[in-house]
């Protein structure tokens, strides 16, 4: 069995905040069901005038309607996140109960719309 480890870290002003490892163990036997879901973005533009930082120019959740999607070289396995508490970071809060299988593939799209849905 092929084993490829893939590992990834954040790093902010010198601190640690997040690591994660994908142990890709298997071809996906159906990759079309890992991106079934749908893609949720913050869109956030800040504003950078003066006295105005705490306005954005955007600032909305949407999600992303897609058009020609392809998949290519999608392998499952298992995937591991650890995210480390920093002075003036919040991100270690968010950290999860339990992961589930991890996976890496080569996508191309096009994001034809988004649809606010924060409104």
């Amino acid at each position: 069995m092929l084993r490829r480890v893939h590992g990834q870290h954040v790093v902010a002003a010198g601190h640690t905040l997040a690591e994660a490892t994908v142990t890709l163990q298997q071809p996906a036997p159906d990759p079309a069901a890992l991106f079934a879901r749908p893609t949720v973005n913050l869109r956030h533009f800040p504003r950078l005038v003066s006295g105005q930082y705490d306005k954005p120019a955007v600032h909305e959740l949407v999600m992303a309607e897609f058009n020609d999607r392809h998949l290519a070289d999608v392998w499952t396995g298992t995937g591991d996140i650890t995210l480390f508490a920093a002075r003036g970071e919040e991100l270690a809060d968010l950290a999860p109960v339990r992961t589930g299988a991890g996976f890496r593939a080569s996508m191309s799209c096009s994001v034809t719309d988004v649809r606010r849905l924060d409104a």
